[in-house]
């Protein structure tokens, strides 16, 4: 799943905006991923590529009430 790892907060925003999100902070809360890929060029917000297990994210968004 894509990532901005450099955000250091996940926030709200009107429907069809761009949000950047960082899948290690709340609501979300993943531990770091098995693997990354860079994705991104210069000029822009760094984004990876993370992959985690199926149970891993299961399991965050299962515990978490928010969702």
């Amino acid at each position: 799943m894509s990532s901005h790892p450099e955000c250091d907060m996940n926030s709200d925003i009107p429907t069809g905006a761009f949000r950047e999100l960082n899948l290690q902070l709340p609501p979300f809360s993943l531990d770091k991923p098995l693997r990354v890929i860079d994705d991104w060029i210069e000029g822009h917000p760094v984004r990876r590529l993370g992959l985690w297990k199926p149970e891993v994210v299961r399991y965050a968004l299962t515990s978490n009430k928010e969702f």
